[in-house]
Parts: structure tokens; sequence; C-alpha cells
């Protein structure tokens, strides 16, 4: 679970492969993702972070090896990372954290954190 810095609470519900929002009344606001295995779909959600300055939400997926970007209201921005050992690349991520434009991925089977810096929102 992550909050925006607005009051929102981003939840990764893991086993419905989805991720909830919840207002600060703790009311449910929205509801995106599907099982799949197209870009934007989720099957392992699993850590996020919501960057509420630049309108982006980063999902861990450990079952695609990658990151995927969403806006703040669940549509695909992108998605990078793929299976492997090298820069860029995840074996099991697990867990996000963002602090400024700085984003760490946490890699759990290369036994690693990863780096990332934000460059802006895709165009």
């Amino acid at each position: 679970a992550a909050f925006d810095g607005e009051g929102y609470l981003y939840v990764s519900d893991y086993l419905n492969f989805r991720i909830q929002v919840f207002d600060e009344a703790g009311d449910l606001d929205l509801v995106f993702g599907a099982a799949g295995v197209r870009p934007g779909d989720l099957i392992r959600p699993r850590g996020l972070a919501a960057d509420a300055a630049n309108g982006v939400l980063y999902v861990v997926d450990g079952a695609f090896q990658l990151v995927q970007m969403f806006n703040l209201d669940g549509e695909l921005l992108m998605w990078f990372g793929v299976p492997g050992q090298g820069p860029g690349q995840f074996s099991l991520p697990s867990g996000v954290a963002l602090r400024g434009d700085l984003l760490v991925v946490g890699d759990t089977l290369n036994h690693r954190l990863q780096l990332f810096r934000f460059l802006g929102v895709p165009e």
C-alpha cells in the first residue's frame, strides 16, 4: 500500500489482479487492473509507489518481471524491465519506493536494489 501525498491510499490487491484506490475518508474511489498478458494487465501486482506531483503510480509485477507506470486514473503510461540479471532486468521484483525523482526497485532473486531516475511523464 502507498499514499500519494494528496490523501489517497493505493492498495495492491495481489490475488485479484488489481489496484484499489481509497479516498481520505476510506471510501473506495477507483479499481483498475485485470488478469491478462497485455500491457496494463496485472498478474502478480506487488509493491507500488504513488507520485502525486507527477501523476504517476508505479506498480511492480512479480510475474511479468517489470514495473508498470499508470496515471492516477489507472491508465497505462508505459512499462520498463524484462526478466534477467542485467541493469533494468528483474527476477521477481517485489517492492518499490520513491523519493523525489529517484525510484528504487527491490529485485528479490537477483539480491539487489535497482535505482531509476524519473525523467518526466511520457507523451
